[in-house]
Formats: C-alpha cells, sequence, structure tokens
C-alpha cells in the first residue's frame, strides 16, 4: 500500500471517529419527534473541504450512521449513511472548484456548498421519514429540527472551512 492511500484511509478513520463523537454528544432529543439534532453536519461539511470524494463520503456516512446507532436510531443508520454521504459528494464538488478563483467568487461557492448540502439532509430526511411513517404530516413534523440543524451547522462550517482553506490546495 502506498503513502498516499495510507494516508487517505488514516485521514478517513479519523474523521469517521470525530464525526461519531460530535453527533452522539453534542446532540439534543427533538421534543416533538423522536428524533434528535446535532452538530455532527460541521464535521461532515469540513470532512467534504478536507477529504472531498469518496473517502470523505465513506467517513462521514459511516460517522455519523454510527452514531445513529449507538443511540437506538437503528432505523436511521442506512438513510443517514446515504444522505451524509452524499452531502459529501454535493459540497465537496463546490469546494474542488471553488480554486483558483477570486476571494468573492470562492466565499460565494463555499457558501452554497453548505447551504445546498444541508439543503440536501433537509429534504433526505424528509423523503425518508415520509416513507417510514408512511405519513408526509408525520414527516413535516420533523422539519423544524432538520432545518434549526442545518442552520445552525452552516456558520462554524463556515467559519472552519475558511479557516483551514489557508492550509489546503487541491
Amino acid at each position: 500500500m502506498n503513502n498516499i492511500k495510507t494516508k487517505k484511509l488514516v485521514a478517513c478513520a479519523l474523521f469517521a471517529a470525530i464525526c461519531f463523537v460530535v453527533t452522539r454528544f453534542l446532540s439534543v432529543p427533538a421534543l416533538y419527534t423522536k428524533g434528535y439534532v446535532n452538530l455532527g453536519d460541521i464535521v461532515i461539511l469540513l470532512c467534504a473541504f478536507v477529504m472531498g470524494g469518496w473517502y470523505g463520503a465513506f467517513a462521514a456516512a459511516l460517522g455519523a450512521s454510527l452514531a445513529d446507532a449507538s443511540m437506538g436510531y437503528w432505523v436511521y443508520f442506512p438513510a443517514t449513511f446515504v444522505i451524509k454521504g452524499a452531502m459529501v459528494i454535493l459540497a465537496s464538488f463546490f469546494f474542488k472548484n471553488s480554486y483558483g478563483k477570486s476571494k468573492s467568487i470562492s466565499l460565494f461557492m463555499i457558501t452554497c456548498a453548505c447551504v445546498l448540502a444541508e439543503m440536501l439532509m433537509v429534504f433526505g430526511y424528509f423523503i425518508f421519514e415520509s416513507f417510514l411513517y408512511k405519513s408526509f404530516a408525520v414527516a413535516f413534523a420533523s422539519l423544524p429540527g432538520s432545518v434549526i440543524q442545518a442552520i445552525t451547522c452552516i456558520i462554524p462550517s463556515l467559519m472552519l472551512i475558511l479557516f483551514f482553506k489557508r492550509f489546503f490546495k487541491r
């Protein structure tokens, strides 16, 4: 195994662990639904920026899914795996294309990446819960929690990404 692949695997494991810990322990049960609101998306968006691609998607998906499972939300494991992985793929596309652009365009693309990834999360869980509970009304009840999580995670994610942008060149 070459040195680059080893570094990617180590980074993947590290991000999965960080994502698990932040999702698992920086969470609050949603009173009006059976779910919870967490800050794990901050790590997921940072993972998309630092790692991107399939390694980043796998790390984020695995960490977040294992956090769901450890809190007893086994039914959400497959949905979380797909949604969080897709968030990384979508965001990393924008991050990758922000390099070499002017500062204002780069900031716009990074912001779009974070907002679109969080919109994907909100929409993804809405669709999943519509099928899970066989009711749009029940799925609609969980939307405020998802939106709060999205908004809460976007600002810190942007700040961390802009801080780390100085250290990473793609």
